[in-house]
Order: structure tokens, then sequence, then C-alpha cells
């Protein structure tokens, strides 16, 4: 394979990113219709949708202004900031908040570039490059760039999160410690998956301060680590759990007598298997027997007491939820604006790796168990053998934890949210799974690598 340097690999990488998410975005024009519940985000950011393509299976290219006040939220954050400085009148336009992901996800995949650039072994360089064009910037993923929903944010506060630290640990600069704390706290404020992730995330990464003996950095360190793991906490005290699919349509699916166990008014069995978004639903939710009968009665300690209590109805959940988790693109929502007349269709414009995962990967817990497991396997492996520096043992240590994350996080939006939507809402496992397959491949072709180098240096040979 022909040689590239450091420079002109990430200056390759930024150029083809910045073109296919253009082309994506911006040409085509690619994003995510409106799932029936996106106006609880609207009026979160102060928006409405001025041009009423709800339930059209097009999504907005703009939305009207109600509020320009700041949303208090982190994953409104870009939304808030377009809206002080770049709105046209009264309406905010997608595209802009687009372009702000945009440059957040191009600087990201450079410093990942960047960083992870081997000398030695030219090979890892490619593969490096190639997947994460190929996966992270796959239409499934960018579409959500054009939309209010919180996937965008929470696609690239975790694309950058992950960057940051591993060019910190790298170069154990201060500068990017402080933006890795940043964007660590930015990301644990998205969703109950983005904080109890940044919790994990943010106690390993105290392993940082060993990486200098100045006291500056230990501290500094300390700081940010508190600060990440204070975001996830806030993020998760300040979720507005609704319970009614977690319950009716999680639980009570697999178990009609799951109401009674769960201590609730046998009665309410009626609403077993009834989705949230459902008129019979829907009048039991804006009753004035709700939070008598039902809310008031029901927690997430008691929902995790009952599937402690029911482990076979708990595995049947997640089997099924697995089963939808291999598409990253829901079909059901359209992926056009309304002038294209494509409605509920969506672009097959670089979709190379979501097309392939959602057509020959299995859905399986047991499968996604044992990529997960590779991958703590080959870290651990690497780490203990063949590592020769504190860099090497911390990425390979932060790649197993990773790991650990995305199994631990994987059942909570079928706890909070049942199998409502469940494609959808498994959007965040599916970027999660895909950075750990990104991680195992790298991580496995380093290690034979390593291997071979070992032996050639010992022995003269290629093995």
């Amino acid at each position: 394979m022909n040689r590239i340097n450091r420079k002109q690999m990430v200056v390759g990488t930024a150029v083809i990113i910045a073109l296919v998410l253009i082309v994506s975005l911006f040409v085509i024009r690619i994003g995510v219709a409106d799932n029936g519940m996106q106006y609880k985000l609207l009026e979160k950011l102060g928006l409405y949708d001025a041009y009423q393509t709800s339930g059209t299976g097009y999504y907005s290219e703009g939305y009207g202004i109600a509020d320009k006040s700041f949303s208090g939220t982190t994953y409104g954050l870009i939304y808030d900031f377009a809206k002080q400085f770049f709105a046209v009148d009264t309406v905010l336009f997608t595209a802009l908040p687009a372009i702000i992901y945009l440059l957040i996800f191009v600087l990201s995949a450079m410093l990942i570039i960047y960083t992870l650039y081997s000398d030695k072994f030219v090979a890892l360089n490619w593969i490096s490059f190639v997947l994460l064009i190929l996966v992270f910037c796959d239409s499934a993923y960018i579409a959500y760039f054009n939309t209010p929903y919180k996937n965008a944010a929470f696609f690239v506060y975790f694309i950058a999160t992950l960057a940051l630290f591993i060019n910190t640990v790298k170069t154990k600069k201060i500068l990017p410690l402080i933006f890795f704390g940043i964007f660590g706290c930015l990301f644990g404020g998205v969703s109950v998956v983005s904080s109890v992730t940044a919790i994990i995330l943010g106690v390993f990464a105290l392993r940082i301060m060993s990486l200098n003996s100045k006291i500056l950095w230990k501290i500094t360190t300390a700081v940010l680590c508190l600060a990440i793991v204070t975001s996830g906490v806030a993020g998760i005290l300040s979720n507005e759990f609704d319970y009614y699919d977690s319950v009716f349509y999680g639980a009570a699916l697999e178990d009609d007598s799951a109401i009674e166990k769960l201590g609730l008014d046998v009665g309410l069995k009626e609403y077993s298997g009834v989705p949230s978004f459902d008129e019979k639903a829907q009048q039991f939710i804006n009753s004035s027997e709700y939070n008598e009968l039902f809310y008031s009665k029901i927690s997430i300690g008691k929902v995790l007491e009952y599937y402690i209590k029911n482990v076979p109805d708990f595995y049947k959940g997640i089997k099924k939820v697995a089963y939808n988790s291999t598409s990253i693109r829901t079909s059901y929502l359209g992926g056009y604006t309304a002038s294209t007349g494509k409605a509920s269709q969506n672009s097959d414009f670089f979709t190379i790796y979501s097309s392939v995962k959602s057509k020959a990967f299995p859905g399986s817990v047991i499968v996604f168990l044992i990529v997960l497991g590779a991958l703590v396997v080959v870290s651990f492996t690497y780490r203990n053998n063949y590592a020769k520096n504190i860099y090497d043992k911390l990425i390979s240590e932060f790649c197993a934890v990773i790991a650990i994350a995305t199994a631990i996080t994987y059942p909570l939006p079928y706890l909070f949210n049942g199998m409502t939507q469940i494609g959808f809402n498994m959007f965040e496992f599916n970027l999660m799974f895909d950075v750990c397959v990104y991680m195992l491949v790298l991580s496995t072709v380093n290690l034979l690598m390593t291997k071979k180098n070992i032996l050639k240096e010992k022995y003269g040979v290629n093995q």
C-alpha cells in the first residue's frame, strides 16, 4: 500500500467526509420525518411546526420560533445557538444547525485519524480511514443532522468525546483534556443512555491523572471528570419519565399478570398491549384518573424490581429488541422534504454499511454480547501482553469500557419505553455498537500486526 503521511490522511478525511455530508444534507437533502412525538422536543426547543409536516411522511426544512430563549438542555444547545444568530425572521431552517453538526463531526473525525495514525502499520491507517467514512458517514446516521431530534446531538457529542479522550491520552496536553470535559458534559445531558454512559466514562477518565505528575493536571482532570459524572446524574434526574409504555407496551406484553405484580389496579389490564400513541391510551393519559391509578404508583425502581423477579420475561423483551436493533434507520419514517414528492421514502445515497448491517447482521442478544465480549478480550489481550506504554494501555482499557457501557445501556430504551417505536429508540445503541465494531476491527488488526512484527524481529520471518 502507498504510504501517505499523517497530514495528508487527515486532510483527505476532512475533504471526503465534508463532500459526502454536503451532498447528503444539502444537495439530496435527506432527513427524518416526524415520528408523531416530535412536538414534545419542539416545545422544549421553543419551536413549532410552521410548515405542518407532521403525519405527511416528509421532514420539515424549517421551524417557526415560538421562544428565542435557551432551552436549558444540552441536546438543544446547537438549536439554541442557531436561533440566536442564524434564524431568518421567525423561522429557523434545519440546514443551519446541520452545518454546525457537520463541522463538529468533521473536526472530530480529523482528530481520530490524526491520533490513531501509525508510522509502523500503514494498513491500519487505511482500515481506520475507510471504516470511519463507511460506518459513520452513512446516511442512516447523517440524516438526523437535518432534524431537531436528540439523535444528532448524541452522535456528534459522543464522537467528539471519544476523539478528545484518545487525543488527550496521546498528547498529554491540557487543551484536549478541557474540551473532553466540555463535550463529555454536553453528552451526559442528552438522554438516559448518554447519561449512564457519561457516568461510566467520567469515572474511568480519572485514569488520565496518571499521565502527568503535575498537580495542576491532576486537579483539572479530577474536576472535569466530576463535572462529566455530575452531568450524567443531572441528566437522569432531569428526564421526565412516564413509564406508560414501559408497563403497558413492555412488561404487560410478555405477562398479562405484570399489572398486578407491579401493584397496579387490575382494571388497568385493558391497556395491556396498547401503545401510548394510540387514541385509547391518550384518553387515559390525559384523564384525571391517570395520576391516581398509574403515574403516582409506578417508578423505575418498581419496574426494575419486577424484571429482577421475572428474568424470563425480561429476556423475552430484549430478544424482541435485538431483532429490531440492526437497522439504524427506521424505514417507516420518510427521509425527504415535501418538495421532492417522495413521501415516506428514504434515500439510498451512501448507505452501504447500514444496508449490509440490516440485512446480514443477525438481530440476536447473544451475537451482540459476543461482539462486545470480543472487544473486551482483544483489548485486554493487547494491554496485558503487548502494550509498551501508558497510551497503549489506556486506549485498550478505554475500548473495553465502551464495550461494557454499550452492554449496560442496551436494555434502557426497553425499560423506559417498552416496544414503542423501538427501532427508532435503539439509535443510540446502534451508534455505540458500531463504535465498538470499529474499535474491534482496529484492535484486532493492531494485535495481529503487533504479534507478526514481534515474530519478525525475533526470528526474522513472517508468520
